[in-house]
């Protein structure tokens, strides 16, 4: 990197929002339909309880109920909000916001909620989250137009820079030892599947999984006898977004910005990993050779044969990209199901080998 130890590896704070109503509205109405639809199928109480959010969750019946009221509650006061014309994304994060915390002090102070533990509480309130993020997930993702386009422009960026090696970076990345290769790919697949995933704390939970990744490739290269600093962190993190170049980036970081508990963001491990992407990207935004370990000449001469990585066409349409993840998961559950069916029927079979095999001399 640039000998000014400042430059490229500062923390940046997040960019502030400038929504557009009348962009976020129109937007927002052309996934209202199918939001509407999908509410009215899955209010049912039952339906809420038994949905992934809340699987291994052990309630009494009128607790179970009031977490279903909640959520009902919530959803009808959504839908009317998104029903305004003035309506911003920063309107909806307030209200997700607003309903976590209040979901998170009835569990904690209602006579109702008194007999769990603090453990069942947690998990009650991450789950409360998880489900409503679920719900709403299509209607406030990119619900701006000026997210989907930063997210091309970053993408192409990025890939106008898949030249950059780890000594331009003057990151400690040895892609010689096996053990750092697959730290290095475990780092890009998190980064990867965050797009995939709807709840922000899993979401989150990607950015920690790719940052440990990433403290291993530092271990592991540097011999296991030096600690891992954040000049140190931060180098290899930039290449591997670099080569990495993760769907829909600037609109993932957007959405853990607006619809994540602001106390993971801000403290914690999760909450220095994801400063440190949002840095990342930061640099990435506005690197120049002063940036780099390497000549202004090399950099040009490099930038000017960089036409040979865009061979890949960018995604041009990040709606059909989802598209495409959900298609991936449903087939991934349809397989899930098959093999259930499949194993009942071979126990089935071997139970109807039973009795024979028993009167067999």
């Amino acid at each position: 990197m640039s000998d000014d130890p400042q430059k490229g590896k500062g923390v940046a704070s997040p960019p502030p929002e400038s929504p557009d109503p009348g962009t976020t509205y129109s937007r927002i109405i052309a996934a209202f339909d199918t939001f509407s639809a999908k509410q009215q199928r899955q209010l049912d109480a039952d339906a809420i309880l038994q949905s992934p959010e809340f699987e291994g969750l052990e309630l009494d019946r009128e607790q179970s109920q009031d977490i279903a009221n909640q959520i009902k509650t919530f959803l009808k006061r959504f839908e009317k909000l998104c029903r305004k014309r003035s309506v911003t994304v920063e309107d909806m994060s307030k209200m997700v916001l607003r309903a976590n915390d209040d979901i998170a002090q009835r569990v904690n102070a209602e006579q109702l909620w008194l007999s769990v533990d603090d453990e069942v509480a947690d998990s009650v309130v991450d789950s409360f989250e998880k489900y409503i993020a679920s719900q709403i997930y299509d209607l406030v993702f990119t619900a701006q137009e000026e997210d989907e386009s930063k997210d091309l422009m970053l993408q192409e960026r990025i890939r106008e820079f898949r030249w950059i090696e780890p000594q331009h970076l003057d990151a400690v990345c040895d892609l010689s030892l096996d053990d750092v290769t697959q730290d290095f790919y475990k780092a890009q697949e998190e980064l990867i599947v965050m797009d995939a995933k709807r709840p922000p704390v899993e979401k989150l939970n990607s950015v920690v999984a790719a940052s440990k990744a990433i403290f291993g490739i530092l271990e592991k290269s540097s011999g296991g006898t030096n600690g891992a600093s954040a000049d140190d962190f931060l180098p290899v993190l930039i290449y591997v977004v670099l080569q990495a170049n993760p769907p829909m980036l600037y609109s993932n970081l957007q959405f853990l910005n607006r619809f994540c508990n602001p106390d993971k963001l801000s403290t914690g491990e999760a909450g220095y990993y994801f400063t440190n992407l949002y840095s990342a990207v930061s640099f990435v935004e506005t690197l120049d050779a002063s940036s780099l370990k390497i000549s202004e000449v090399e950099f040009h001469r490099q930038m000017h044969g960089a036409n040979s990585y865009k061979s890949l066409p960018p995604v041009s349409n990040n709606q059909k990209l989802r598209g495409f993840l959900k298609e991936l998961d449903e087939l991934r559950e349809q397989q899930e199901a098959m093999e259930e069916m499949v194993a009942s029927l071979v126990a089935g079979l071997d139970r109807m080998k039973e009795p024979a095999a028993s009167g067999a001399p």
